[in-house]
């Protein structure tokens, strides 16, 4: 099965109306790359924009992502966790809604259950937003 077939709600532990990823279309390592139509339903769209808070879900959902396929490939469940830290968030430019954009996350760090992930949100091949993210992963 290619990745961008996998239901995506198989691979984070949210669910609809709270997904900001469509398609896992990259893995690989320590890196993956997602994909998102922002759509005027998006619950995290404010006044025709996709919200800050939306922004980094998205990285923090594409974070989930990798490490939902991994334990998919492994035949477990996608392991729950949440956002420790954001650091460095920097973002350059609105995402109106009806955009599509691609998320890549980098892990650059573990320590215990913290992931130290560097994302990046690209439009039109525009870097538009990044941060660090510090991810605790309930590890059962």
């Amino acid at each position: 099965m290619k990745l961008e077939e996998i239901d995506i709600e198989f691979l984070v532990p949210q669910r609809s109306p709270f997904i900001m990823v469509d398609k896992l279309i990259e893995y690989k390592n320590d890196f993956a790359r997602t994909s998102l139509l922002v759509t005027p339903e998006n619950i995290l769209v404010q006044d025709g924009l996709f919200s800050e808070e939306g922004m980094v879900e998205n990285m923090a959902q594409t974070a989930a992502t990798f490490l939902g396929y991994e334990s998919y490939l492994k035949g477990l469940d996608a392991p729950v966790g949440f956002i420790a830290a954001i650091k460095h968030l920097k973002v350059t430019q609105s995402i109106a809604q009806n955009a599509q954009i691609y998320t890549s996350i980098k892990f650059s760090n573990t320590i215990l259950n913290i992931n130290i992930v560097d994302a990046m949100i690209e439009q039109d091949g525009k870097v538009v937003a990044e941060a660090e993210l510090r991810i605790y992963i309930d590890k059962k």
